[in-house]
């Protein structure tokens, strides 16, 4: 038997490619809007715009330019024998929608939020829920805000270049848990049943909650991404 070893790529090559890319991208004329590790695509960029209109907040729908609330009004509008210039002149815009990017919660800075007017995590959203039924019309958000303590948070989404926050001490953001749900749970990463998930309880992960190998059970790793606003967060790319 013959064994032939397959060529091993020079490592001074790589090394001198890697250095003329960094002196590229380190160029004045490159924009430094492209420079971080994630890219973050501001709203109202001259190409790769993804708001709707001037001061709404919410991600453009496919190939159009408003976002799915303003192009039913403006459907409305146009069947009533409307304009566009008169409905880009009278609209409104509107607050957060589905494409709003990862906010925290008002109360504990280091939690993401998980609904978009109240800006509460899950375990202070469990918390006014609960309250709320049981004071009735004296249930005051305010005063019930200004009583509450902040829960320290879980850290980063385990899931490589993900930049948002966990939402549970099983490490993953809202996004990344529910993708790892439907894909079976690989590794058998799972949450005590005492920690209520749904309540967001403080605990930590039992010991079968770390899978086995986290880049394959959480998550490949990925190149580089834009995260600017998506189905979620971002309008110029898909997260998952």
């Amino acid at each position: 038997m013959t064994l032939t070893l397959l060529p091993q790529p020079d490592a001074r090559e790589g090394r001198d490619r890697l250095e003329i890319l960094t002196a590229l991208i380190s160029a004045p004329s490159f924009d430094p809007l492209f420079r971080p590790d994630i890219i973050k695509i501001p709203a109202g960029h001259p190409v790769y715009r993804w708001n709707c209109l001037t001061g709404c907040e919410r991600t453009v729908m496919g190939h159009g330019d408003l976002c799915g609330a303003h192009q039913d009004l403006w459907r409305q509008h146009r069947n009533a024998g409307g304009t566009r210039a008169a409905f880009l002149q009278a609209a409104q815009p509107y607050g957060p929608g589905e494409g709003v990017e990862e906010q925290p919660c008002r109360i504990c800075p280091d939690r993401p939020s998980c609904h978009l007017t109240l800006r509460l995590c899950h375990h202070h959203q469990f918390r006014w829920y609960n309250y709320r039924p049981r004071h009735g019309d004296a249930a005051d958000f305010d005063q019930w805000l200004a009583r509450q303590q902040p829960s320290p948070g879980y850290g980063c989404c385990l899931v490589h270049v993900c930049p948002e926050k966990a939402f549970s001490p099983l490490g993953l953001c809202s996004r990344h848990d529910a993708r790892y749900q439907r894909e079976g749970r690989p590794g058998g990463a799972a949450l005590r049943s005492q920690w209520g998930n749904r309540y967001g309880r403080a605990g930590r992960p039992s010991p079968s909650s770390t899978p086995t190998s986290p880049s394959s059970a959480i998550g490949a790793r990925r190149p580089r991404q834009c995260c600017g606003p998506t189905r979620s967060t971002c309008g110029a790319c898909t997260r998952c």
